[in-house]
C-alpha cells in the first residue's frame, strides 16, 4: 500500500458517537399549577433569628412572593422563591390568628409571625419580615392577606366538615377536628408589634431600592 492511499484511507474515517443512555423530558410541577395566584410582586424577605447570639434580622432571600388559593378547599398560603435559584424561602398556610404590622420607618413593609412555614421542609415558626418596591404593592399585599386570613376559618370549617362526611356512621373517632392552631393571636400580634419597631432594613444595610418591580 502506498503512502497516498494510507491517507486517503486516514481520511475517510468517519467516527460515531451514541449516547449510552437516552434521557426522557420530564415535565416538573411545582404543587403551584392548581392554585390561583391572588396576589403577586418582587419584593424582599427577612426573618428573625432569635437563636443567635444577637437576635437580629437576616435576609431571607429577594424574588417573586405570591399569595396562591386551593380553589377546592380556599385555603390560601404564602409562596416564595427566590431569584434564580428557585429555592423556596417562605411557604406557609394563612392562618386566621395571623396580622400583618407595619414595619418601622416605612410604608412599603410588614412583619408578621408564622408557626407553620414549611420552606425547609420541616414546619417552623418564623418571624417574617417582608419590603416592598412601593407603599402600593405593600397596601395590596396586606388586603388580600387579611381577606385570606379572615377567610380562613371559614375554609377550616368547610374542610372539616367535608371530612366528616366521609366517615362510616360506626366510626369511633371524635367528630370535628380543628385544623388550625389553637389562637395564639394575642401573643402573636404582641411580639410582632415590638418587632416591627426594629429597622429592618438598617439592620440588613441595603437599600429598600434595591427592590424592583
Amino acid at each position: 500500500m502506498s503512502k497516498s492511499d494510507s491517507e486517503s484511507g486516514e481520511e475517510n474515517v468517519e467516527i460515531q458517537f451514541e449516547p449510552s443512555a437516552s434521557h426522557p423530558i420530564v415535565d416538573l410541577k411545582t404543587c403551584e399549577e392548581d392554585e390561583t395566584c391572588l396576589f403577586r410582586a418582587r419584593a424582599k424577605l427577612f426573618r428573625f433569628d432569635a437563636k443567635s447570639e444577637e437576635p437580629e434580622w437576616k435576609e431571607r432571600g429577594t424574588g417573586e412572593l405570591k399569595i396562591l388559593q386551593n380553589p377546592e378547599t380556599l385555603h390560601s398560603r404564602v409562596m416564595m422563591r427566590r431569584d434564580k435559584t428557585l429555592k423556596v424561602c417562605a411557604n406557609h398556610r394563612i392562618l386566621s390568628s395571623m396580622r400583618l404590622t407595619p414595619s418601622f420607618g416605612t410604608d412599603k413593609g410588614f412583619v408578621w409571625k408564622a408557626p407553620n412555614d414549611y420552606a425547609d421542609n420541616e414546619v417552623k415558626t418564623e418571624i417574617f419580615g417582608v419590603r416592598f418596591a412601593t407603599a402600593d404593592l405593600a397596601t395590596d399585599f396586606k388586603s388580600v392577606f387579611d381577606n385570606c386570613a379572615q377567610n380562613s376559618g371559614d375554609a377550616a370549617a368547610r374542610s372539616d366538615a367535608k371530612s366528616e362526611s366521609k366517615r362510616d356512621a360506626g366510626s369511633a373517632k371524635p367528630a370535628g377536628s380543628i385544623s388550625e392552631t389553637a389562637p395564639e393571636s394575642k401573643e402573636a400580634n404582641q411580639l410582632t408589634e415590638s418587632l416591627s419597631q426594629l429597622d429592618i432594613q438598617s439592620e440588613i444595610g441595603k437599600p429598600a431600592t434595591s427592590i424592583t418591580a
